[in-house]
């Protein structure tokens, strides 16, 4: 699975293959990075609507401003 890691300022701070495993009772994201040396772990708790469709996982932010 490849994945784009954003940061505070939109930038693209990381783009490339991972491992994602989802925790729902957690609400957990855990994403391994498989093509860093040493390999990355990121965890994310999260409180939004994720919406998988097709090959792309989505995230809904609640508390985002939607007209930005």
């Amino acid at each position: 699975m490849k994945v784009i890691v954003l940061d505070e300022s939109k930038e693209i701070s990381y783009f490339g293959d991972c491992k994602l495993q989802s925790n729902g009772v957690d609400k957990c994201l855990k994403l391994q990075m498989l093509d860093k040396d040493p390999q990355e772990i990121m965890i994310s708790s999260y409180d939004q609507i994720y919406i998988c469709k097709k090959n792309f996982l989505c995230v809904f932010d609640k508390k985002a401003n939607n007209n930005a």
